[in-house]
Order: structure tokens, then C-alpha cells, then sequence
């Protein structure tokens, strides 16, 4: 969050916590430093084997009083009040999932995959704040944490019946509703970008009904209200604004580069889909095409966003 030293990063992030009592604070601020200061290291060896600071960070966890949203919440409204001092922040969202293989795996949930996987655990989505002029990261400002039933494997198309609100899909809108309630009038400078799986008519009408900005990949080739094309088509034909060079990082295979990418935008009212209570309202906004030139292989990079 900053470039701080463990003991006042801790204090700073958590020191505020509401656990029940001071105490249990003090005691969270303690265990915190130890793990900073020992990234990657189990519980035990950041405590680097002195028995009372184990003991104590061992009585922390297992003490019932202490809620984990409690200690969550700190973290947030520490990243809140830093966040506050950025003229302009990005939100980057995304769902990932923490799978374990350990003798008390069979309490946590599906993960998806191969049918026999010994690996389960939580699924997780996070918002994570950046200040989009010194792209230095600030902190987490929303995490969710929930677990799979198996009853919902193969049950895609049941689970498309459900109402909005009760989707695993909603949890985009969720965490906007969360980012909101913490940074109150700050929201206007924060821009939401998130992955192709935020390409939700839902999602993006309580985005633009709300005035909140955001950017989302688009994935599904909607249906416009004016005009015969569909959106990738008629922004396809589109004329282009400009060119701009962007550096590609080495990753994997993947040779490090220099590619040129041609921007195009334009305004489109989409229809929005049918739902079990009937078609809702279109929703009007701007559609922006960034797509390299002078590049015919597999990775050449063409991304279209709302």
C-alpha cells in the first residue's frame, strides 16, 4: 500500500480495527508486522520460533469474537482514507480462485475442472485501487470470498434462471455498491476495468444509471437498436481517431515487442436482452476499438471495451 516498513504499515492498516477490544488489536497490528516482514512464510516461521507470539497469533484466530470482516473492513477503510489524497484512481477487478490440497479440503467448495480434482477452496473477487497518474498501487477497497456447492456443477443453464440479485455474476455490481459506500464522494474519480466477464447488460446499466465510470471488455456481439450491424461490425466500419505505440511485455513465450494500435469510438444504443420479466430499457454508450496494425500472427492484440 505504501512504502512503508512492517511495524507502521501494520498499525497503519490496521490499527483501527474494531475487534471488541483494544487488545485483540494490538495483538492483530503484532501478528500482521510479523507476516510483512516474512512474505511467503507460514505463521510459525514468521514468528521466527518464539512460542509466545505464536501462541498468541494462534489464540487470535481461533478466538470466535474476532471476525474476519472486522479485519477486512480496517484494511479497506485504511486504503479509503490513501486513496482519497489520488486526483484520479482505477478499480481493477478480477475473480480468481485459492484451491488447496490439504486433510480438510472436503469443507471447502468446487473449483470446477476435472470431475475427480482433489483440489478445492474459495472463489474470490477483488477491487483493487491504483493511481492512474503515478499507477502506484494503493490497496484493496472490496474482497469477497465464498465456496462452491458441488450441487451446482453441471447446472449452468438452471442457475441462468435465477434472478440477478442471486447470481454469482452480481458480485460486479456488489463490489461497486461496496466501493461506493467506503469512498462516498470520491467515487466520480474512480474508473471500474474489469474483464470480458463484466460483459453484463445488468452490471453496465447500474454503472451508467449511477454515473459511475468504468471500462469492461467486451465479449458478446450485441444487438444495436439503430442500424442493421451488429456492435463488432459497425464498429468495425468506423473511422479510425489515431494511432498510438504501446510496448508488449515478455511473458512466457511470448518475445517482448512494440505494437501500433490504430483507436476508433463511437456512440452506440445497445438492446438489451430478454429477460424471464420481458426486455428492459437500451442502454446508450461509447465504444472504444484499439487494434493493432501491421501485425497478421495469432497474438496480435484487438481489444473493444465499454
Amino acid at each position: 500500500m505504501l512504502p512503508l516498513s512492517p511495524k507502521p504499515w501494520s498499525e497503519l492498516t490496521f490499527g483501527c480495527a474494531d475487534l471488541g477490544d483494544t487488545r485483540r488489536t494490538k495483538r492483530l497490528v503484532k501478528v500482521a508486522a510479523e507476516l510483512s516482514a516474512h512474505t511467503g512464510n507460514s505463521l510459525s516461521s514468521s514468528c521466527e520460533g518464539y512460542t509466545a507470539l505464536v501462541t498468541g497469533a494462534y489464540r487470535l484466530i481461533e478466538n470466535e469474537a474476532v471476525k474476519p470482516e472486522a479485519i477486512a473492513e480496517a484494511g479497506f477503510q485504511a486504503t479509503a482514507k490513501i486513496a482519497r489524497q489520488s486526483r484520479l484512481l482505477l478499480a481493477l477487478e478480477d475473480t480468481t480462485t485459492l484451491g488447496y490440497k490439504h486433510a480438510v479440503r472436503s469443507e471447502l467448495g468446487d473449483l470446477g475442472g476435472p470431475e475427480g480434482s482433489k483440489t478445492r477452496g474459495f472463489h474470490v473477487h477483488s477491487v483493487f485501487l491504483v493511481d492512474a497518474d503515478t499507477e502506484r498501487s494503493i490497496g484493496l477497497i472490496d474482497q469477497e470470498r465464498w465456496v462452491r456447492e458441488d450441487v451446482q456443477r453441471g447446472k449452468k443453464n438452471q442457475r441462468r434462471q435465477l434472478p440477478y440479485e442471486g447470481k454469482e455474476s452480481f458480485k460486479w455490481q456488489r463490489a461497486s455498491e461496496n466501493t461506493e459506500q467506503r469512498m462516498g464522494g470520491k467515487m466520480p474519480d474512480i474508473i471500474s476495468v474489469c474483464d470480458r466477464e463484466a460483459d453484463i447488460y445488468e452490471y453496465m446499466h447500474y454503472k451508467l444509471d449511477n454515473r459511475q465510470r468504468f471500462v469492461v471488455r467486451a465479449t458478446q456481439n450485441r444487438i444495436l437498436v439503430d442500424g442493421e450491424l451488429l456492435l463488432f461490425d459497425s464498429l468495425a466500419q468506423t473511422e479510425v481517431l489515431g494511432k498510438y505505440t504501446i510496448v508488449v511485455p515478455q511473458k512466457g513465450g511470448r518475445k517482448k515487442r512494440k505494437a501500433t494500435l490504430q483507436v476508433k469510438r463511437k456512440k452506440m444504443t445497445i438492446q438489451a436482452p430478454q429477460r424471464p420479466g420481458g426486455r428492459p430499457e437500451p442502454v446508450t454508450m461509447n465504444i472504444v476499438s484499439a487494434e493493432e496494425i501491421g501485425n497478421d500472427s495469432e497474438d496480435r492484440l484487438h481489444w473493444v471495451s465499454s
